[in-house]
């Protein structure tokens, strides 16, 4: 279905749902799968996947019978976020031992309240296509905050962006709107 490609191709392993042209589920996720096994941290991959598809399920579930609609983002975020929280319960290894030059580290706060380090990588789109990622800051005390907005190609490379300062906006969903819409204005 729709939802389920925007959920995929917008979570951090950007699949492309439509370009994996399997005519059975079973067939698609060894289509898929099957392309993993040779990378290195593919537990890593596996792991997100399934908390993918249980947050699809969840959202199919909170439409079905508590008419909750949720948007793709969310359930994107809601599964990035249990697929974090699982690893650093569950892995023995140590980030110290892996090299993080080529990738972001995301620091994140475990239930206990200690911080735990999380690989993040950021994947380049597809030729000829560009990825635009935005993100919105704000102070709830004041109100005021700031947007940041990156373009790179399918090499990585940058093309555009900016940051700007944001005065009295009424919250963190609101500056996001505005990154996403700075992001659009870039665009043209």
């Amino acid at each position: 279905c729709e939802f389920s490609r925007q959920v995929w191709y917008c979570s951090s392993l950007q699949v492309d749902s439509i370009a994996v042209n399997e005519s059975s589920f079973s067939s698609w996720w060894l289509t898929l799968v099957s392309k993993w096994h040779q990378v290195e941290k593919a537990d890593q991959l596996f792991r997100l996947a399934a908390f993918i598809l249980w947050r699809i399920w969840k959202a199919r579930n909170a439409l079905i019978f508590d008419n909750e609609k949720y948007s793709p983002l969310v359930v994107v975020a809601m599964a990035e976020r249990g697929a974090l929280e699982f690893g650093y319960a569950n892995d023995s290894t140590s980030i110290d031992s892996v090299d993080t030059s080529q990738q972001g580290v995301l620091q994140s706060v475990s239930p206990g309240g200690a911080s735990c380090s999380h690989l993040l990588t950021w994947l380049p789109p597809s030729a000829p296509l560009l990825k635009v990622n935005v993100d919105g800051s704000w102070f709830s005390n004041s109100g005021d905050g700031g947007v940041g907005v990156a373009i790179r190609d399918s090499n990585g490379e940058f093309i555009a962006g900016l940051s700007q300062h944001r005065l009295k906006v009424s919250s963190a969903a609101l500056m996001e709107v505005y990154a996403v819409r700075d992001a659009l204005h870039l665009c043209k």
